[in-house]
């Protein structure tokens, strides 16, 4: 599974034309050469070629592109899911992430992410004492108090977790 949009682009912010698709010292440069398209059509290679040599998977073999990662998938992964289930229902899936290897001192390891683009909704409450405005340090400031939360969310770097999956 692999998107196929990208975020608009603002040619002055450019070195080479953004619809160029140029090779310039062995690297294509051009609006979405990274951002996991090189992946998504390296796939799209990889899957004709197993198409067109006979290749026969114990199981189905599908290839998904959506055009609407960008805007949040409503009407590409999650319209596919809510109205076509049983034709993009998987077991795995590889993705932009999806066999992401990395060496480390035990050797070398692929990632695998799960639920990776999932949504986590949450509501934080916060309270404290009313205080005027002219003086909004003086009060126990609910406001001060979320600012710290989001702060200390902000700078929160979890150590990853590997597992012998």
């Amino acid at each position: 599974m692999g998107h196929t949009d990208v975020v608009p682009v603002n040619e002055a912010g450019w070195d080479h034309d953004p619809f160029g698709a140029e090779i310039i010292d062995g690297e294509v440069w051009g609006r979405g050469a990274i951002d996991m398209l090189n992946l998504t059509s390296s796939m799209a290679v990889a899957f004709k070629n197993l198409a067109t040599t006979g290749y026969k998977p114990k199981g189905d073999l599908i290839y998904f592109a959506v055009a609407d990662e960008e805007a949040g998938g409503h009407w590409g992964a999650e319209w596919m899911l809510e109205n076509e289930h049983d034709a993009v229902m998987a077991d795995y899936v590889l993705t932009e992430m999806g066999g992401f290897g990395f060496s480390h001192d035990n050797g070398r390891s692929v990632l695998i992410n799960v639920a990776e683009k999932g949504a986590g909704g949450v509501r934080l409450t916060v309270r404290g004492t009313p205080g005027h405005g002219s003086m909004p340090l003086s009060a126990d400031n609910a406001l001060l108090k979320a600012a710290e939360v989001l702060r200390r969310l902000g700078g929160h770097r979890p150590t990853p977790q590997l597992d012998d999956l």
